[in-house]
């Protein structure tokens, strides 16, 4: 290089620095005010009314516990000293909030990618390769976040665009405010993809609100050629963002606070009284100024609302793209609190004409993070004007109506402004569905839900499914498949057009249903539905069994069989006239705990078990809940596919139903866990003091567990008693169920039967049908009809029925086939054993009766008709097959009227009697078949 060359450049290098000198960015950085951490008292009206007087910045990181009655926030000096003088009660749980944070991220020795434990194994999304931690205590400072969005350009150009300043719009210290967009074809804009927009850091000190948006950028950069929602997503919208609202701010904290745990909010520009800052989120022109809640013309506020509407070049910027392009929805991200939040802000009881869908859109964007929603006073009791939120949604004329959304990001037990480390990816993730369905649901889209039940019980039925539209986009033309899965359905693939549908309009859609012959009870069966909205599709996948056995059922209109102080009520039903519910016939209240169980389950014969349900609920989100337990060997929790994790208002992480669902859905839960054992279903109610909220509650109908056995065999069968058949009613006497005789445990584990199961007595008092007395039955080889295959105990109703323990009819065998022929043999103790005359083909439908014919039973001896009704032969109270003068000597020792369960009792009326001996001569000499001796 030349000496001329070196002058030359000499000067250009001093000329540059001069007039970098005189930037603003450049100017001496005044020293950031102390943030004090609080919690205020509001239990009295008084405080309430003096706090509202103040405009504090409690949208973003504030809690306010409507339990106890407390807000938890973040306040300068002067913003404490106003408190102070209007003697509003607060604790300090930080003095210098900045300090305090700053050394929690110095101090902390996480190192690594970690994923969040998400409850009921929601979708863990993959931490994405090119996501990387910052070095502002794990944070990115502003240039990292730079460096990323030129990454993601420079590694993916044909699917995200480098980014762009918003005009010639510069901040005060001049810096542009830039924006992405994500698309398949991302250098064009393409008219015809719904557009979304992501925007964060509107306030400086709020890190996660960027920093889950990279970690979504990435993800769709990463995942789009591998994963193929991603890639319909991708390529059928067009997301913009614009990650860094406020660069001045963001790095004024960064440049105060190197290593994290800056304070400050508002963007920079200075003020003549020597105060810093806008708060850009009130700086907006809708009701921009309506009054001093919220917002403040002092310019020392957290909250100073600017000299005019749009008086920043930040909210400038945003107002003109927004202008230049046509949103359907925008997230407008902060932290924290574990919030989403939507219009109206401004005004209390306030309520958009589209707040059904914002509730809809919000109920699916926050199943997977247990975030409270509502709008600004509903969510945080907290109001406020000239809001991002408010004017993208309310103005209307100089752009197209926005839904918009400010998520808050992170928890305030856990995280505040600047959460350690370990928690980064979590709350990244925990976004990650809100991101997606923000874009998925700016379109057209839509979900279909079975009206049918999840069990069929003929080869050929009707499946109904309710098609939503849930897209903001209306639907022109949706094409819905039902698609076969298991080779087992033989009903072809059928596409069904629904057309014209708005906004959560619905449309009722029929498949017809055939199955082949050779399907067997228990058979589980898979259709995939497929739906195609044109620019994206979409897939779900619903199981069905054919014919599962019931192990328990209750449809609530004969009263309740459950234990507790949940009740029976006309108020709503899915079907019939009765359901069940926690607060019938009213709202519940504030505080309130009622919980209810169900009588004993037993899962002990099955190899897969399923509980469904009808349900619909109206439940304070994320402050009150309902909980669905299984009782095994502890209460846990259960998962179904509408639990959303609960918040840290209720039990935090754990599954709950809470929200609105105002149409009755089936709920269905895997019990497979407790297979081999016996449950009990319970559900609680739990309410928290939401300030006099009005909720309906939670209403349940047509409950059953369904089980799919081991081996699968569920057998049905009749048979009538001698001793205890009164020909005048047509059915059986049930004394011993009166005086209480019947033992509580089947007695059949002695000799001459050696019977090893353990069946218990559990049918509830509400049962409709009395119990006789205990059976035993017995499936039997065919080709060797001596050799038992298996026993098991069951009970006799009045009306032939044998059922299980629990009432339910039938009984399920643990090793036999599901299907096949076996002799069936039934027991009791003081009557003839009978056999089927021939070998029985068994399977779930048939029921073997050996109440229509003598010939039923194997052999002319084996049955004797009282008034016509074939019954078993009573008197063998020695149970050895014969009746026979033993049989008599037995009763002789018995005889008296004694008052027992014994087997000298051959009528069954709970006394040993003359009427005893006439029953036991009538049939001496009577013998079972040569099969069937002891």
């Amino acid at each position: 290089m030349s000496h001329l060359s070196r002058i030359n450049l000499l000067c250009i290098c001093i000329v540059t620095a001069f007039l970098c000198a005189y930037t603003p960015a450049s100017l001496p950085i005044p020293s950031p005010p102390i943030y004090s951490e609080i919690q205020i008292d509001l239990s009295s009206p008084e405080a309430v009314e003096k706090f509202h007087t103040i405009p504090l910045a409690h949208d973003c990181g504030a809690h306010h516990d409507l339990n106890k009655k407390t807000m938890q926030l973040v306040v300068n000096q002067t913003e404490l000293k106003m408190l102070q003088a209007q003697q509003i009660p607060y604790n300090i749980i930080h003095n210098d909030a900045s300090a305090f944070y700053t050394k929690r991220l110095k101090e902390q020795t996480f190192n690594k990618k970690s994923a969040i434990d998400i409850a009921c194994d929601f979708t863990n999304y993959p931490v994405p390769e090119n996501f990387e931690y910052g070095s502002m205590g794990g944070f990115l400072t502003y240039e990292e976040i730079i460096g990323h969005l030129d990454n993601m350009h420079q590694l993916y150009p044909h699917l995200i665009t480098a980014k762009a300043p918003v005009g010639e719009f510069e901040t005060y210290e001049g810096r542009p405010i830039y924006w992405l967009r994500l698309s398949d074809n991302a250098a064009v804009d393409e008219a015809d993809e719904p557009e979304v927009l992501y925007t964060a850091v509107h306030h400086a000190r709020e890190p996660m609100s960027v920093f889950q948006l990279i970690y979504f950028m990435y993800y769709l950069l990463e995942n789009y050629e591998t994963d193929a929602e991603v890639k319909a997503l991708v390529d059928s919208r067009e997301l913009y963002f614009m990650p860094c609202v406020n660069p001045d701010g963001y790095i004024y904290n960064e440049t105060t606070n190197p290593n994290g745990g800056g304070y400050w909010r508002k963007n920079r520009r200075p003020h003549d009284d020597g105060e810093y800052g806008v708060d850009l989120n009130r700086n907006y022109g809708f009701k921009w100024a309506l009054n001093d809640t919220g917002s403040s013309d002092d310019t020392y506020s957290d909250v100073y609302r600017g000299e005019a509407p749009f008086s920043e070049p930040e909210t400038q910027a945003i107002r003109a793209l927004c202008a230049s392009h046509d949103f359907k929805i925008a997230f407008n991200n902060h932290s924290y609190s574990n919030l989403l939040i939507y219009p109206w802000g401004h005004e209390i009881g306030a309520y958009t004409e589209d707040d059904d869908l914002f509730q809809m859109l919000a109920t699916r964007m926050t199943a997977h993070s247990s975030y409270r929603y509502g709008n600004g006073w509903d969510a945080i009791r907290y109001l406020v004007n000239g809001e991002a939120d408010d004017w993208m949604y309310g103005e209307q004329t100089e752009k197209n109506k926005i839904f918009p959304f400010t998520p808050e990001v992170g928890s305030r037990i856990d995280d505040g402004f600047w959460p350690e480390q370990d928690r980064i990816i979590p709350l990244c993730q925990q976004m990650m569905l809100a991101n997606l369905e923000a874009a998925r649901l700016s379109g057209a889209f839509g979900i279909v839900e079975p009206q049918s039940s999840y069990a069929l019980s003929s080869q050929a039925e009707t499946i109904q499914f309710n098609y939503t539209h849930l897209g903001l986009q209306d639907s022109i033309l949706v094409q819905v498949t039902f698609e076969p899965i298991s080779d087992k359905i033989i009903s072809p693939t059928r596409t069904i057009i629904v057309n014209n549908l708005a906004t959560l309009e619905q449309q009722l859609l029929d498949y017809q249903l055939e199955l082949s012959n050779t399907i067997q009870a228990e058979d589980k069966l898979t259709l995939k539905i497929k739906l195609d909205f044109g620019d994206t599709d979409a897939e779900q996948f619903f199981d069905f069994v054919y014919q599962p056995t019931v192990v328990f059922e209750d449809d609530f209109e004969n009263g309740s069989q459950w234990e507790g102080n949940w009740f029976v009520s006309p108020e709503a039903a899915h079907s019939g006239s009765f359901c069940l519910t926690d607060t019938p016939n009213d709202t519940y209240t504030d505080e309130y705990y009622a919980a209810i169980y169900s009588p004993t389950i037993d899962l002990r014969n099955a190899e897969e078990a399923t509980l469904t349900f009808w349900a619909k609920w109206d439940i304070g989100n994320s402050y009150d809940a309902v909980y669905l337990n299984v009782l095994a060997d502890e209460n846990t929790p259960q998962c179904g596919q509408y639990t959303a994790p609960g918040s840290e208002w209720q039990r935090e992480r754990l599954p709950c139903y809470d929200g609105k669902q105002n149409e009755w859905v089936q709920e269905k839960i895997d019990l497979s866990a407790y297979v081999g054992q016996e449950i009990q279903i319970n559900f609680e109610i739990e309410t928290q003091n939401d300030e006099f909220e009005i909720h309906d509650g939670f209403f349940i109908d047509d409950l059953k567990v369904y089980t799919r056995n081991k081996m699968g065999l569920h057998f049905q069968s009749k048979v009538f008693l001698q001793g205890a058949y009164d020909a005048t009613t047509g059915a059986m006497r049930h004394d011993l169920q009166t005086r209480e005789l019947i033992p509580e445990k089947q007695p059949y584990n002695n000799a001459p039967w050696n019977y090893t199961g353990n069946e218990t007595y559990q049918i509830p008092s509400s049962y409709a049908y009395p119990i006789v007395d205990w059976i035993l039955l017995e499936l039997r080889e065919v080709s060797q009809p001596t050799v038992v295959v298996e026993q098991i105990a069951a009970l006799l109703r009045n009306d032939g029925v044998i059922v299980d323990m629990y009432g339910q009819e039938g009984v399920s065998f643990q090793q036999t086939k599901r299907t096949g022929e076996y002799y069936v043999v039934i027991r009791h103790r003081n009557h003839l054993a009978i056999m089927s005359d021939t070998p029985v083909q068994i399977s779930q439908t048939n029921t073997y009766d050996f109440t229509t014919s003598i010939e039923q039973a194997n052999g002319s001896d084996q049955l004797i008709e009282v008034g016509g009704m074939p019954t078993m032969r009573t008197g063998d109270t020695n149970s050895e097959g014969t009746v026979t003068v033993a049989d008599l000597n037995y009763y002789l020792t018995v005889s008296g009227g004694v008052s027992t369960y014994n087997n000298a009792d051959c009528n069954l009326d709970g006394v040993v009697t003359i009427e005893d001996f006439n029953q036991l001569q009538r049939n001496s000499g009577a013998l079972t078949v040569n099969l069937l001796r002891y």
